[in-house]
C-alpha cells in the first residue's frame, strides 16, 4: 500500500471519529424505541447508491 493511500485511510478514519462534522441525522424507531445515528453525507453517498 502506498504512503498516500495509508495517509488517506488515516485521515478518513479520523474524520469519522470527529462528531463536529456530522451533517446528517438518521432517526429510526417509534415511541420509546427511537434511535438517532449521526453520519457524514459524503460517506453515505460514497458507500450507498440510495444516497447518491
Amino acid at each position: 500500500m502506498s504512503k498516500h493511500t495509508k495517509n488517506l485511510i488515516k485521515d478518513l478514519t479520523e474524520s469519522l471519529k470527529n462528531s463536529d462534522d456530522y451533517n446528517v441525522n438518521i432517526i429510526v424507531g417509534e415511541n420509546s424505541k427511537i434511535r438517532k445515528f449521526q453520519a457524514h453525507s459524503f460517506m453515505l453517498r460514497a458507500r450507498s447508491p440510495y444516497f447518491r
